[in-house]
């Protein structure tokens, strides 16, 4: 009920509020009116009145009076002492006689100067009522005076604003002007840089795919013959800065013959002594035996052709090496990287020879023969989604195959297993793969996307005749990896690889061929 009454008080206070302000509203309005019935009759007045003023002017009286402004006039009235139709005698043609204004001074005072005027007021002294006369004319001279004041006023404010006006147009002329000069300047910019970038991105996309292309052949050509090559013409590129193979010498620790040492360090910056691809030896002999053993070395007579990355054998009346970096069969020649050749004075171990670049026939009589190295075509192969997300496993006992290479390679290294039956040679473990990522005995490193590494030996071949299996393994392509493991422990059981390394629950995303099993033999010696 409090609240109640609280509203309506406020609400009676609110309405008397509102009836006093209508109330107040309605006096102005009806003052306002007052005065504007006020000023209508005074304009009514006053246009009367200019209508006997103008009735009595001659033209250029009257263009002069009506030049006057309104609040001129109504001042001049207000101010002027004498009757409105003795005032306008003192201007008035037809009143002349009456004033004694001359012809002349009329003329003479036809513009209103204070000059003018003054001689008007001179010319009619004498005549009746000349103070008068002369109090009014100098109220009409300054008004006259206050006229062109105005309108010179009016004249400079036009001329202003006609100035400012055209400046605001040149400005807007001028920023519209550079808008349209920027406008174009841009387009034709564009349109010229769209004319040069579109062939030179083209020339960048196609620069871009060939520098990858040419990548990419050299880096596979890296994980081959051609890397070892490019490393010897390096060398050669440099050859006056390694004058008697001191660079060499000192890698292999020896003041020797170089020859043989060259070629080991090239094939040391290519990684190919630690996969055991190329031996490290000072000896022209223990490098042939080497090769000899693995069946990977020809003699000349054999009519073996060479590649590139072959070794070639100087040993007919002599004790030489060095690497074929290209073969032309239509000549039937061989061009050559040397180290330790050329003409040379210095003593011992000619200090004086360097690296060199031959050309000889590959039936040259003192070429005995040739080796080429089981350099690796691919190291590394990227395996995609959705490869590589399973293992299996196989017993290592059911390879039974006498002739096989795994087989071979079982009776080499032995059957050995670690503490979980995993088929373990040299510390790596024993799988199958498909012959996409290497052969039996090679060494590989297998990559997980979470960055764990398996390192394994190829110990069989997976055969992708079988149902199911592609190039990357089976299951098409989901187990990648089959670990070779002790059948009498695993057969029959629920055991799996994960089950002793969780670590390798993560899909196998890359392989890299790091080594092979097979290297020198055990008891042979090489000489340093």
């Amino acid at each position: 009920m409090q609240i109640n009454k609280e509203r309506e008080t406020k609400i009676e206070v609110d309405k008397k509020s509102i009836l006093s302000e209508l109330l107040a509203v309605s006096k102005a309005s009806h003052a306002f009116n007052h005065s504007l019935n006020s000023l209508n009759e005074t304009d009514r007045e006053y246009e009367e009145q200019d209508l006997g003023i103008k009735n009595r002017l001659n033209p250029k009286e009257l263009r002069k009076w009506n030049r006057l402004s309104r609040r001129k006039k109504e001042t001049y009235r207000k101010q002027s002492r004498i009757p409105q139709s003795r005032e306008l005698t003192t201007v008035s043609k037809s009143k002349l006689p009456t004033t004694g204004i001359s012809k002349k001074a009329i003329s003479n005072s036809a513009k209103p100067t204070a000059k003018g005027i003054s001689k008007v007021i001179s010319a009619g002294a004498g005549g009746v009522g000349s103070e008068a006369l002369k109090r009014s004319a100098n109220k009409f001279k300054e008004h006259l005076a206050g006229k062109e004041w105005e309108r010179k006023s009016q004249e400079s404010s036009r001329i202003l604003q006609i100035e400012e006006s055209n400046h605001s147009e040149n400005q807007t002329a001028r920023a519209t002007g550079i808008v349209a000069v920027v406008t174009t300047l841009v387009t034709g910019a564009t349109s010229a840089l769209a004319m040069l970038l579109v062939p030179t991105i083209i020339a960048l996309v196609v620069m871009v795919t060939v520098i990858a292309a040419v990548l990419g052949v050299t880096e596979n050509q890296r994980s081959g013959a051609e890397a070892i090559v490019q490393v010897a013409r390096n060398e050669y590129a440099m050859a006056s800065r390694n004058t008697g193979g001191k660079k060499y010498k000192e890698w292999y620790g020896m003041n020797a013959d170089w020859c043989a040492i060259f070629l080991s360090w090239c094939g040391k910056e290519c990684g190919y002594i630690e996969q055991q691809i190329i031996p490290k030896t000072a000896s022209v002999s223990n490098s042939r035996i080497w090769f000899k053993v693995r069946n990977q070395y020809h003699t000349k007579e054999s009519g073996y052709k060479p590649k590139a990355g072959d070794f070639v054998y100087f040993e007919n009346g002599m004790s030489h090496i060095g690497l074929v970096v290209s073969y032309d069969e239509s000549k039937d020649q061989i061009e050559t990287v040397e180290g330790n050749s050329g003409s040379s004075t210095g003593t011992p171990y000619h200090t004086a020879s360097q690296v060199t670049n031959n050309l000889y026939s590959r039936k040259t009589s003192s070429i005995s023969g040739f080796a080429s190295p089981d350099y690796p075509e691919n190291n590394s192969v990227e395996i995609p989604e959705p490869y590589g997300t399973a293992y299996s496993y196989m017993g290592w006992q059911t390879i039974t195959s006498p002739s096989s290479k795994q087989y071979q390679l079982r009776e080499a290294a032995g059957m050995r297993f670690d503490k979980d039956g995993f088929g373990i040679i040299d510390g790596r473990y024993v799988i199958a793969c498909t012959t996409k990522f290497g052969q039996v005995g090679d060494y590989i490193d297998w990559t997980l996307a979470n960055g764990e590494v398996i390192k394994t030996v190829v110990g069989d071949i997976k055969n992708q005749s079988d149902p199911g299996c592609n190039e990357y393994g089976h299951k098409e392509g989901a187990c990648v990896v089959e670990f070779i493991v002790d059948k009498n422990s695993w057969y029959g059981t629920s055991k799996h690889p994960t089950s002793f390394h969780p670590e390798w629950r993560s899909r196998v995303v890359r392989s890299d061929k790091v080594g092979r099993y097979w290297g020198p033999r055990k008891d042979l010696q090489f000489a340093t």
